[in-house]
């Protein structure tokens, strides 16, 4: 596996993202217009995206999408911070990015499905499910073209790219940051059990990454 080959299966992402666009160009501009609105009224999201027909092919090939991102962010990480990493991990670390990303992923859903059979509150986990992958889609479609450019120029506009990549990341967060913040209120919810549900779902595991990575390191 050479620099080439590594590029290849990068032309072949972005041509899949391109297909995503061309073939969901409606949904991704529902999408778009739902997220950045001013007015967030999250009770109604699930119907106005369903209408868009968001939630019937769409968003789940957008995820495959979004999870092969991930692999290409920890390859550019690797690439800029991992300097004197033997080969083999520099090969195997997207896989194991993209491998634990999965299992982060389906251990927060196993987590809030317990909370809401508990609570019996199923049908706001569903919500809250829904927003969550409303977001990380919207974090794709922002990001990925930067990230793929970061990783392919070889030059010293690439960091350039990936930084702006980060960027963009970081407008999907807020905007998810601040959906969530609402849809706890629309559903009388009090402010702490949101600062809860962020700490233990979303940064606790993100936290637990970081200090593997580190340690690894």
């Amino acid at each position: 596996w050479g620099a080439e080959q590594y590029n290849l299966l990068i032309a072949v992402l972005f041509v899949y993202y391109i297909f995503c666009l061309y073939r969901y160009f409606d949904d991704v501009v529902a999408l778009f217009s739902s997220a950045f609105r001013h007015e967030v009224v999250p009770s109604g999201r699930a119907a106005e995206r369903r209408r868009s027909d968001i939630f019937y092919g769409s968003l789940g090939k957008l995820f495959m999408l979004g999870t092969c991102l991930v692999g290409v962010i920890v390859a550019g990480s690797v690439v800029r911070f991992g300097g004197g990493l033997p080969g083999e991990v520099v090969f195997y670390a997207p896989f194991a990015g993209v491998a634990l990303f999965l299992i982060v992923v389906i251990a927060q859903n196993l987590l809030l499905g317990m909370v809401g059979v508990v609570t019996r509150s199923m049908g706001e986990v569903a919500s809250l499910l829904r927003i969550r992958l409303v977001y990380f889609v919207l974090a794709t479609l922002l990001a990925a073209p930067l990230m793929m450019i970061a990783t392919v120029v070889q030059t010293q506009s690439s960091n350039l790219w990936f930084e702006v990549g980060c960027v963009a990341v970081g407008v999907a967060v807020i905007l998810f940051v601040r959906e969530s913040i609402g849809f706890f209120i629309s559903k009388k919810v009090s402010i702490l059990h949101w600062i809860l549900y962020l700490c233990t779902v979303e940064i606790l595991p993100l936290s637990l990454l970081w200090q593997a990575a580190k340690i690894l390191r």
